[in-house]
């Protein structure tokens, strides 16, 4: 069995007033470098910075119901898709 392994990458959003924010955009850089330079590697979902706008967070860390939805839909699209 020959099947290629993908990774994919959850881009967490780290909020202002989070202790470990300043770190976040090195991080976050460093995760799109990989994605971009590695095949088989993806940034699955990076929609988190806006959770704090659209009132989708239950603390710093947490996300809302609502949040959950959109990330489980939009993740189930990118996989299907990749797997086709």
């Amino acid at each position: 069995m020959n099947k290629e392994l993908s990774i994919f990458v959850f881009n967490k959003e780290l909020y202002e007033h989070d202790s470990v924010a300043q770190n976040q955009n090195g991080f976050q850089e460093a995760q799109r470098e990989v994605a971009q330079e590695m095949d088989h590697v993806y940034i699955d979902y990076n929609e988190t910075e806006f959770f704090m706008e659209r009132g989708w967070l239950v603390d710093v860390v947490h996300y809302n119901q609502e949040a959950l939805n959109d990330i489980g839909k939009k993740l189930a699209h990118l996989y299907i898709s990749i797997e086709k």
